[in-house]
């Protein structure tokens, strides 16, 4: 499992990749972090 920090990171490149500003990009945000967190955090909600 990845820490709080090491996922705040990857969000963090996340946004700078995809360019999201708004709760509407949040498709993109997680298209983008899905296959990073595969395995390693719980990304269910």
């Amino acid at each position: 499992q990845l820490s709080d920090a090491e996922i705040d990171t990857l969000i963090a490149e996340a946004l700078a990749a995809t360019g999201a500003t708004t709760a509407r990009d949040m498709g993109k945000v997680m298209n983008e972090l899905r296959p990073k967190l595969a395995g390693r955090a719980d990304t269910g909600a």
